[in-house]
């Protein structure tokens, strides 16, 4: 079946957020630390992302989120991505941190298939 894009939503990753979500371990001596990527909503609104997503899959904390089946080209690997409203600022996808209990990190995103790139500078 064909499928046709009717909307992208873009971030460029920092070397910080990088260097989060791939770090062994936590900054933190009882867990956490970042394991998501935000989106600010002042960049992508929570109406661009219900138009980008459909309706939401649930509601957590009076808050929406989306579950969708994840595919990354190329590869024959798919999850079930959650999407969030973590706060009014934000838009997040979840669980990202490789080193993780809870990691469910998106198949293309894992460093075994050149992500990110090995040559990757902080200052580009």
């Amino acid at each position: 079946m064909e499928k046709r894009v009717k909307a992208i939503v873009f971030r460029r990753l920092t070397f910080a957020d990088f260097s989060h979500i791939n770090k062994s371990g936590s900054a933190y001596d009882k867990g956490g630390g970042q394991s998501y990527i935000d989106f600010p909503t002042k960049n992508v609104s929570l109406d661009d992302w219900s138009f980008l997503l459909g309706e939401a899959t649930g509601m957590a904390t009076g808050r929406p989120f989306w579950e969708i089946d994840m595919n990354s080209l190329g590869l024959d690997a798919s999850i079930l991505l959650k999407i969030y409203n973590r706060r009014s600022a934000s838009i997040c996808i979840t669980s990202q941190k490789l080193d993780s209990s809870k990691s469910n990190r998106v198949p293309a995103w894992h460093p075994q298939y050149g992500f990110p790139r090995t040559d990757y500078d902080a200052k580009e």
